[in-house]
């Protein structure tokens, strides 16, 4: 299939979201979360959903790497 042609993810197909400020100073969680594609977000939720605090630290916008990338077939 050509790049021209190629579906475009749920992920990246939605609008930007709204911009969340950087990190600076200290946070105190119980469970920092390193990543924000599908597999971190559902673990911060879980973990969140369990009473604990949790941060979830993402280099890039929130589901656009590899979770992006994937038409989630």
């Amino acid at each position: 299939m050509a790049p021209e042609s190629r579906p475009v993810s749920l992920w990246l197909a939605l609008p930007e979201a709204a911009g969340y400020p950087h990190l600076e100073g200290e946070v105190e969680v119980d469970v920092a979360v390193i990543g924000g594609g599908i597999a971190g977000l559902t673990a911060a939720l879980a973990l969140k959903r369990r009473g604990l605090t949790v941060a979830v630290v993402e280099g890039a916008r929130i589901a656009t790497g590899v979770t992006g990338n994937t038409p989630a077939r």
